[in-house]
């Protein structure tokens, strides 16, 4: 009984379940360009303490350079490369009872980045805010720790927000997720791609998160 009322607690959160991190270029301040990145992040959230992992489902490898921001930059995958990073997966911890969502997060796989992450509540199904990515240059006394910051926003998988996510998962390769994707967290992908945001519920995280 005590084991069934912690795995309850566990999921009983409001940020409990699958949402889509959407990371946007750092000169993008208002959020309303073509984003950099996608992740996939399954959540736990315990009364106020909050946890889980990410996998990118979706990158672009390289931007035109244009002046300013403007209409969306021409974006194309260099020759031969990803768009996306199969050997990347982080894992975060943080705080959150309503607003803010505050968060530590690093890599447990591959070669990621290390930071921090903040958010503001716009509704039940939708956070919003910046994150921080710590970089070190050089050692000892002569080194230098950067701090690169960008838009980043949560949004529930199986919210009207995720419409304009799914549009730029059109042309995600299944083989290519097939190869480094749990199957899990695939065949939902899959089906959110294929039912749409409205089609149904998400499920809640799953075991594999610790």
């Amino acid at each position: 009984m005590t084991r069934l009322a912690s795995i309850w607690a566990e999921r009983s959160g409001k940020l409990t379940g699958d949402w889509y991190q959407v990371t946007y270029w750092p000169e993008d301040i208002e959020m309303t360009d073509e984003p950099w990145s996608i992740e996939w992040v399954e959540a736990r959230h315990r009364r106020s303490s909050v946890r889980g992992r990410m996998w990118r489902v979706y990158r672009r490898a390289l931007r035109e350079s244009q002046a300013g921001v403007g209409a969306a930059a021409p974006i194309q995958k260099r020759p031969g490369q990803s768009v996306i990073d199969p050997q990347n997966r982080w894992v975060f911890v943080g705080r959150c009872v309503d607003s803010p969502l505050n968060a530590t997060y690093w890599a447990d796989r591959g070669a990621g980045g290390q930071g921090s992450m903040h958010m503001w509540k716009v509704n039940n199904t939708h956070y919003r805010g910046k994150f921080a990515e710590v970089k070190l240059e050089g050692s000892g006394l002569l080194m230098k720790i950067k701090i690169e910051e960008a838009g980043i926003e949560w949004i529930r998988v199986d919210s009207p927000e995720a419409r304009r996510v799914l549009g730029y998962c059109d042309d995600l390769d299944e083989r290519e997720l097939a190869e480094w994707l749990p199957r899990g967290i695939r065949a939902k992908l899959h089906a959110n791609r294929a039912a749409g945001p409205t089609g149904g519920s998400s499920e809640s995280a799953s075991e594999r998160v610790v």
